[in-house]
């Protein structure tokens, strides 16, 4: 039986006291984003494009936003992203009229071809003297944009690849990231004795995202083992069970409410035999969105900050990468 607190190699990271991840097996994830920063500055600060009106056009790197990460899971590497490019732009026509304005590429996403990439030109101050140089960063412009950051794309992977993983420090632990309400510490009596356990609380913002999109994606095990990148079994049937992240998570449906409310029992196998946590899942319309708010019960305390960390990690944000559903952690209310 597994000892209070010992973490599944399948979940996070085990760390070893070398502060290995072996044969990359277990999942490892690394930020990649100073990189992209690095790398894109490097490509688009003082960018000259001449045109064949002999105006010039030049570019600045104002900022990247979103998250990108090089993951592994089980030996197989694969990348997700999901990020916003914005430039400064300036020109200056053959006759010395000058102009300036942004250049933002956004849908920067693993699953879509750089290709697709939508991309808005802004101007400032555009008069009938200077509009021409819209038109060149419209054009032109864009076509160096989009084909920029295709060669980024591309000599990312060629620079991060299997040797680059690796796992957190020996003695790193993990943060919460996202807004939670921790309960007093309460001790809960098992058939393995008596442990101490904390509730976990988060109140998570989708945009775009109707609930009936998540009630349906939550029980559904075709798409839960998509977004996970996991085997699932699990059905939208009260009473009965499911496996997550390939039985290193089980449990039993408790209740359902369509579109509005999942309840379940819920554990890692490590905890200690018998102990369940207490998972619930509500579902509300939001603007055009949906508020999710989870509220979690009898996590053991020893194994909290995996557990906290794994719901953004390996939930909001896979769901986010799989499907392309932004979200924002909001306070409690």
């Amino acid at each position: 039986m597994a000892k209070v607190g010992e973490e599944d190699p399948r979940w996070l990271v085990q760390n070893r006291t070398d502060g290995k991840n072996v044969g990359n097996w277990h999942w490892a994830e690394k930020n990649l984003m100073p990189y992209t920063k690095k790398q894109l500055a490097e490509l688009f600060d003082n960018l000259s494009i001449p045109t064949e009106d002999e105006s010039k056009l030049s570019f600045t790197l104002e900022h990247v936003k979103g998250e990108i990460s090089l993951n592994n899971r089980k030996r197989r590497i694969f990348y997700l992203y999901d990020i916003e490019v914005k430039l400064n732009w300036s020109g200056i026509t053959k006759d010395g009229n000058k102009g300036k304005g942004t250049l933002t590429g956004s849908e920067i996403v693993q699953d879509n071809d750089h290709r697709d990439i939508k991309v808005e030109v802004k101007m400032d101050d555009k008069d009938s003297k200077n509009e021409i140089l819209l038109e060149h960063v419209r054009t032109k412009g864009v076509e160096v944009f989009i084909q920029t950051i295709g060669n980024f794309l591309t000599k990312m992977k060629e620079d991060n690849g299997q040797s680059s993983i690796q796992s957190p420090e020996p003695d790193e632990k993990p943060k919460p990231s996202a807004p939670v309400k921790i309960e007093t510490v309460k001790e809960v009596n098992t058939s393995s004795g008596t442990i101490s356990t904390k509730e976990i609380r988060q109140r998570v913002i989708f945009s775009g995202v109707p609930p009936p999109f998540f009630f349906e994606t939550f029980l559904d095990s075709g798409r839960v083992s998509g977004f996970t990148q996991a085997p699932a079994q699990i059905q939208p049937v009260k009473g009965s069970e499911f496996t997550l992240f390939a039985g290193t998570i089980v449990g039993k449906i408790v209740d359902l409410v369509p579109n509005e409310k999942i309840v379940q029992n819920w554990r890692f196998q490590s905890w200690p035999q018998g102990h369940y946590s207490h998972l619930t899942i509500e579902l509300k319309v939001h603007s055009n969105g949906t508020e999710l708010l989870l509220t979690q019960t009898g996590v053991p305390s020893s194994d909290f900050e995996r557990t906290l960390s794994g719901w953004e990690s390996h939930f909001w944000q896979r769901l986010r990468g799989t499907f392309g559903w932004p979200y924002k952690l909001k306070k409690n209310k």
